[in-house]
């Protein structure tokens, strides 16, 4: 009895320690407005958040699209590196 019972704490112990995993950090995104599928000139920096451009409410196409980073060049700020989806497809907000 007492090799059932510490064989099951073992079976239960590892799946205990097996069932928690790290979670993934939340990546934050700089999203640049987009309209009639052009990148529009920014002056201030990128903005931040899910929904930035309100893209859910105007119902708009291809409203944004996520970087991981951006620049800051004169008197304006360029897009840096595009952020991709696990299909290495670029993020874009309302694409349809």
């Amino acid at each position: 009895m007492k090799k059932v019972a510490m064989g099951l704490m073992v079976v239960v112990m590892a799946i205990s320690v097996s069932a928690f995993t790290k979670p993934k950090p939340l990546t934050s995104y700089y999203w640049f407005q987009f309209v009639s599928g052009s990148l529009q000139n920014q002056t201030s920096p990128p903005a931040l958040g899910s929904d930035p451009f309100g893209c859910d409410m105007l119902g708009s196409t291809n409203c944004a699209q996520a970087f991981t980073s951006f620049t800051h060049v004169g008197s304006s700020y360029q897009p840096g590196t595009a952020a991709l989806d696990p299909n290495s497809n670029p993020i874009i907000d309302k694409k349809q």
